[in-house]
């Protein structure tokens, strides 16, 4: 009898080790009573309150409540379907049961687990799928959208990483993988966040057009045929155990702004949706055109609209340098208007990480096939529709003409699937790095390349900023009410920044590099299997 090898199982203790411990440090304030302020989550509790009431009080469910307008279904407030309670369950059983308070520590511990079950079906090794795992997870705004409130939205991108995987390995005939992740974590996300499934299903739609290409060249037919099936008795099982919930939900949505019909709604007749959102109102957070570039240096538009810049910044030198008290220059500090982008207010940057984005553009000169294609259609179509309003024809075209997706808004919150398909592609070609399936010139020649354009990128911001224009259209909103001396302040604190997060990129790009030109380069001369256990531990720290 065989000895029972350990090894194998290693890579996934410590990643539920390094995934929970990470979550624990995190959030480690809330161990001590501490509780976030999610203004979402509080407006939530305001108008359920009724209802949760009548619950604690009878025992029974009730599906109206006269606490929101002149009276409402609860279903899309409180109230439990019975599906609805199995969900529950299964939900606290990825989040390891942390909830209410703590809720925050289990998204994060579930986001680490969904990415990294994600990146196995992909085929990419244990040890780079965690440091891949942290590389999705840690992504700013799947951070962002906990302190704001939007649980739902969090806890649907932790499920649907799975679901994604599980659509590969059904095309890849690993049946015994796919099909219980994508029932399973379909289950319970799918009906999480309407936009956020939304979105997954544009980007497996994407996927599904490269299984296409790639089953029609290599004439694997009979593949085809049962991947597609087994995808139609999963997507059926789906709908069913979800059908009274969209039968509800559709019932109510012609009730609403987003159905067309509101009497709570202006009468516009110059929108352009006939029974879909007010296309302004929809395109109101839409991310700008230079905006983007937050993907690789995060402060490029000023970060927060209420920053903390601290009290050692260059804004706080400056007011004390004028005679303000310390105590008020550094109260002043704690939340000022460094964002100069173009919405009305945001909580922070999407930022995917000076690494991601240089290990993103290495994959695709080096990973070869129809899905790389894919994804940087994904990830390129994300970007161009998360502009909104900034790139008006091509969201105009979606607006009018794409299926349902006129019942959305904050078409920014796209940017969700460059956040999932740049680390993706990343980290595939990482695996082709460490399975020793690239030439070693062409290889070498790529590095230089991929790293080449980040960092000029970045040195460009570090040397220019001083010439970027810093001003927003809200500034008007606070210009009028300090001195000029302390408006001129920000906007230098806005350019410290900017140059700051550059050469912080710039130095993270270059450290990236250098690692990954290490680890090829010897794994070039040994193709020796510790090594690549041996870089993931230095990636990870």
């Amino acid at each position: 009898m065989k000895s029972f090898d350990w090894k194998k199982i290693l890579p996934f203790l410590v990643a539920f080790v390094v995934f929970i411990g990470i979550a624990l440090l995190y959030c480690s304030p809330m161990l001590h009573g501490k509780v976030l302020a999610a203004g979402d989550v509080s407006n939530w509790l305001g108008s359920a309150n009724e209802a949760r009431t009548y619950h604690q009080q009878t025992g029974e469910t009730t599906w109206w409540t006269n606490s929101q307008f002149s009276g409402m279904p609860t279903f899309q407030i409180t109230g439990s379907l019975p599906s609805g309670e199995m969900r529950s369950t299964l939900e606290n059983f990825t989040r390891l049961g942390f909830s209410e308070g703590t809720a925050a520590i289990g998204l994060i511990f579930a986001y680490f687990c969904g990415f990294f079950l994600m990146l196995l079906c992909f085929g990419i090794s244990p040890w780079l799928s965690l440091v891949g795992a942290l590389a999705i997870g840690l992504s700013s705004y799947f951070f962002l959208i906990i302190p704001a409130g939007h649980m739902t939205k969090a806890a649907a991108l932790s499920m649907l990483g799975p679901v994604i995987g599980g659509f590969y390995a059904i095309m890849r005939r690993r049946y015994w993988l796919g099909v219980p992740l994508m029932l399973v974590y379909g289950f319970i996300g799918i009906t999480l966040h309407p936009q956020m499934t939304y979105y997954m299903a544009m980007l497996i739609g994407v996927m599904a057009c490269a299984e296409l290409y790639i089953h029609i060249r290599e004439k694997r037919f009979k593949d085809l045929g049962i991947g597609i099936g087994i995808l139609v008795v999963c997507g059926v099982l789906l709908f069913a155990t979800k059908y009274s919930w969209w039968d509800m939900n559709n019932s109510y949505l012609k009730e609403t702004m987003r159905g067309g019909h509101s009497e709570l709604t202006a009468n516009d007749t110059t929108s352009t949706s006939q029974v879909g959102l007010d296309l302004k109102y929809a395109t109101d957070w839409s991310y700008g055109k230079a905006e983007t570039m937050t993907l690789l240096i995060p402060n490029w538009e000023g970060g927060a609209s209420g920053y903390n810049v601290g009290k050692d910044s260059q804004l706080c030198r400056a007011m004390r340098k004028q005679g303000v008290a310390k105590r008020d220059a550094e109260q002043f500090c704690k939340q000022v208007p460094t964002y100069h982008g173009e919405k009305a207010f945001t909580s922070g940057p999407v930022y995917v990480g000076a690494i991601v984005c240089f290990l993103f553009i290495l994959a695709l000169l080096i990973v070869p096939g129809p899905y790389k294609w894919a994804l940087l259609f994904a990830t390129i179509m994300s970007i161009l529709l998360a502009w909104g309003k900034n790139f008006m024809w091509l969201t105009e075209l979606f607006f009018n003409y794409f299926p349902m997706y006129n019942k959305f808004r904050a078409v920014e919150s796209i940017l969700v699937v460059a956040e999932i398909t740049m680390p993706l592609l990343a980290f595939m070609g990482l695996q082709r790095i460490a399975s020793g399936e690239v030439e070693w010139k062409k290889l070498r020649i790529s590095l230089l390349i991929a790293s080449g354009i980040t960092m000029a990128l970045c040195l460009y911001a570090a040397l220019f900023a001083g010439g970027f224009d810093m001003t927003s259209t809200y500034d008007e909103q606070w210009t009028t009410k300090v001195p000029d001396w302390l408006r001129r302040a920000i906007m230098d604190e806005r350019v410290a920044m900017v140059k700051a997060d550059a050469w912080r990129s710039l130095l993270f790009v270059a450290l990236g590099f250098v690692l990954t030109y290490w680890f090829a380069w010897k794994n070039q001369i040994t193709n020796h299997k510790s090594q690549i256990q041996y870089y993931m531990l230095v990636w990870q720290h």
